[in-house]
């Protein structure tokens, strides 16, 4: 069952992607729940995860949709420059290294088309402790509705991060626009 969070991170994206036939990189996707309402909603979708396990449920969830490809971040760097209309990473930049966001910037700079728009969004500050983090997502899945599939996420992300490194955890909250 899709959760009421995930249905509204899709709402929000929707509301970003500025043509039906936009290319769209959600980098960071985690598990995508709603990324065929996404999908249907522009010409081209990439979702990008870092380690192989976390790009199978995806990919097993959306593999008939012509329109959908799962991909890796290597494979986001041999995109040509200039594809991409709109460039997503949802709860990604908290998870690298200074020297890593530096450098996903630059490519997301180049595969962007002019004009393109960057959302960075639900980036938790440096000074927040995961702790804080978990229980600032725990309310928030008590006020929706979603207690136990958010033990569960937090469960999966923690398993994901020990087993992938952390630049393959997404759990996001909802997109923000930030300058290109």
């Amino acid at each position: 069952m899709l959760q009421a969070h995930d249905r509204q991170i899709a709402s929000d994206l929707i509301g970003h992607i500025p043509a039906s036939d936009a290319v769209v990189l959600n980098h960071g996707c985690g598990e995508a729940l709603d990324a065929g309402r996404v999908a249907a909603a522009c010409g081209k979708r990439f979702l990008c995860e870092a380690a192989p396990s976390a790009r199978e449920k995806p990919r097993a969830m959306l593999g008939g949709k012509p329109n959908v490809a799962v991909v890796s971040p290597e494979e986001v760097e041999a995109l040509p420059d200039a594809t991409l209309d709109l460039v997503v990473a949802n709860s990604l930049i908290q998870y690298l290294s200074r020297d890593e966001h530096v450098a996903l910037l630059a490519t997301w700079r180049g595969k962007l088309k002019p004009g393109g728009e960057l959302i960075v969004a639900d980036i938790i500050p440096p000074d927040v402790s995961p702790l804080t983090d978990a229980s600032q997502l725990l309310a928030f899945a008590w006020r929706g509705g979603f207690l136990t599939a958010a033990l569960a996420g937090l469960v999966r992300t923690s398993r994901t991060i020990a087993s992938s490194g952390p630049s393959t955890a997404s759990q996001p909250t909802g997109p923000r626009r930030s300058p290109r």
